[in-house]
């Protein structure tokens, strides 16, 4: 009889073994399934911030790599860069960035979680600023901070557009092949007043600008590419 009840005590130390091991690994579990949402939730908040730091450095007329700019945002969030498809001379910015976090429930394990987020770049131009180089198009951006209610009047052109004009205003416009406005770089500004337009002179070069083509005071372009 005490070999039975001591048979059953045994029985029942073991099963209540193997549960309270069981309740470990299912709170074990537990603990890294919310460890993991955390985990997502950081590395979207880092992808969120790179991308959009990302894209502030591509408007910044006078701003670093934008993947360098994203990798740093990444890692104030504890994240890694993964990818960066921010082109300078593009409008958009797409980042990937991971997180890594150790697993409970396997000692020594652990798990990686990715996101991705894209911003656009808003230069803020108004105007005919289509088709002008994104960081081209923040200097013009920085002027029109500077002189307020500067309008772009003619931005891009195709080679057929300037060819067009070329053929029709000969002694103003360049030959086509050979005007910065085929590349994007360049923009026929309107002021305001005239006062407007002589302070855009005086405060273009701060934004990286000049009107340097002679007889044309409304022609902006990076400052010395003229």
């Amino acid at each position: 009889m005490d070999r039975r009840r001591d048979a059953e005590r045994g029985s029942v130390s073991i099963l209540t073994a193997v549960a309270a091991g069981m309740a470990v690994v299912v709170s074990l579990l537990v603990l890294d399934l919310w460890r993991a949402a955390l985990a997502r939730q950081q590395a979207q908040t880092a992808a969120d911030a790179s991308a959009l730091a990302a894209a502030g450095a591509m408007a910044s007329p006078f701003g670093g790599s934008p993947a360098d700019a994203a990798a740093d945002l990444a890692a104030r969030n504890q994240a890694e860069l993964v990818a960066c498809a921010c082109d300078p001379t593009g409008s958009e910015a797409v980042v990937t960035v991971r997180v890594r976090f150790g697993l409970l429930v396997v000692p020594g394990g652990s798990r990686t979680v990715t996101a991705r987020a894209r911003a656009v770049v808003d230069t803020g131009v108004a105007g005919d600023a289509g088709g002008l180089r994104v960081w081209f198009a923040a200097r013009v951006s920085c002027l029109a901070r500077l002189v307020p209610r500067i309008v772009v009047v003619s931005g891009f052109r195709t080679h057929q557009e300037q060819a067009r004009l070329y053929r029709e205003k000969p002694d103003l416009a360049a030959p086509p092949g050979s005007s910065l406005h085929e590349l994007g770089l360049a923009a026929d500004l309107s002021f305001p007043s005239p006062a407007a337009r002589q302070r855009a002179h005086a405060v273009a070069a701060s934004c990286g600008l000049g009107f340097e083509v002679p007889g044309e005071p409304w022609h902006a372009a990076p400052l010395g590419w003229e």
